[in-house]
């Protein structure tokens, strides 16, 4: 299966339990989940110094094994504050060479854009380990788009049903 590596270059971990939620949901999977000690770390309203988020990201260019998926425990604020340490030089020749699935949103897209800007190299728009993974719910359209996006050579993602026609019948008036 895969092994997921856990980055925290935002806010700290507000909701723990979603967090181990995750990891459980993760390795009940079959799935490997590394670097798991960023989800309690905290400083000030940061997931760890900006040495240490710093760090969590420029560890990507030496990580060592194949289908490695790396995804943010969660979003909030700091990424923008890396962007000027980050090796971007490092990071693209990693993925050039052996790529990382990287995926996440909010905050973590500043990170994903710094990629495309400075190598062209793609990353997912995707879920995170508390808010998605850690859902008291795992939303099934999430977590089968999530893995077919990574596993697919070409992916659509298909939602559900679509209704037509007007969704509420009446009349407006402007000024």
């Amino acid at each position: 299966m895969s092994q997921f590596y856990l980055v925290a270059p935002s806010g700290y971990c507000t909701n723990q339990q979603a967090a181990a939620r995750g990891v459980s949901r993760l390795l009940e999977a079959g799935h490997q989940v590394m670097n798991q000690q960023v989800i309690t770390r905290r400083q000030q309203r940061f997931a760890g110094t900006e040495q240490q988020r710093l760090d969590d990201i420029n560890q990507l260019v030496t990580l060592d094994g194949s289908n490695r998926i790396v995804m943010p425990v969660r979003g909030g604020y700091g990424a923008s504050r890396l962007l000027p340490h980050i090796d971007w030089q490092g990071l693209t020749a990693r993925q050039r060479q052996d790529p990382l699935l990287i995926c996440g949103h909010s905050d973590f897209t500043a990170i994903q854009l710094g990629l495309l800007a400075k190598g062209s190299i793609i990353t997912f728009s995707g879920p995170m380990l508390a808010g998605n993974f850690g859902a008291e719910t795992l939303d099934p359209f999430t977590e089968f788009h999530f893995w077919q996006a990574l596993s697919s050579p070409q992916f659509t993602p298909r939602m559900g049903r679509r209704r037509s026609g007007v969704p509420r019948a009446g009349h407006a008036v402007g000024r």
